[in-house]
């Protein structure tokens, strides 16, 4: 009898941690529902504008459209994130005393610098955004011929 006891309680222990491994492996899964997505890689070489600058010129390109966003939910993070550390007015390898990139959308904007070339924010309500790009640029004093340059921009978007 004290062994059909036993067999009885190691079954229903059996099936315990059965449900309770089944409700810990939910509960994991249900948290890991978040999406991480590469939205857009953009390859700026130089654009028009800027490859003729002369030593000291200032230079501004402007592109409206680049990028146009549909949104499903609200409050997803965007994060961009640049190589345009390298253009600092610092580095001899610089054509450029003075960069940044400015990407603005309907809800702000966000500027990019050699000091700051990476920015996170969230988009508000879900809606269709559009994005727009404007350059400007500083040639350096001595800058002897034009020098083409270039950066990339990788767009990643994250939702709740």
């Amino acid at each position: 009898m004290k062994k059909k006891f036993a067999g009885i309680a190691f079954v229903l222990l059996s099936i315990a941690i059965m449900s309770v491994s089944a409700y810990v492996y939910e509960q994991g899964t249900l948290t890991v529902n978040q999406k991480v997505v590469d939205v857009v890689t953009l390859n700026l070489r130089t654009p028009l504008g800027l490859a003729d600058l002369e030593e000291g010129q200032v230079g501004t390109y402007n592109e409206a459209g680049v990028i146009t966003l549909e949104t499903k939910k609200a409050n997803v993070v965007l994060r961009l994130d640049s190589n345009i550390e390298g253009f600092a007015a610092s580095s001899s390898a610089s054509p450029y005393a003075a960069y940044s990139i400015v990407v603005s959308y309907s809800g702000g904007s966000v500027t990019l610098t050699p000091s700051s070339p990476d920015a996170t924010f969230a988009l508000g309500s879900p809606q269709l955004y559009t994005f727009d790009l404007a350059i400007t640029a500083t040639a350096k004093s001595g800058l002897g011929s034009d020098v083409p340059t270039g950066a990339t921009i990788v767009v990643t978007a994250e939702s709740p």
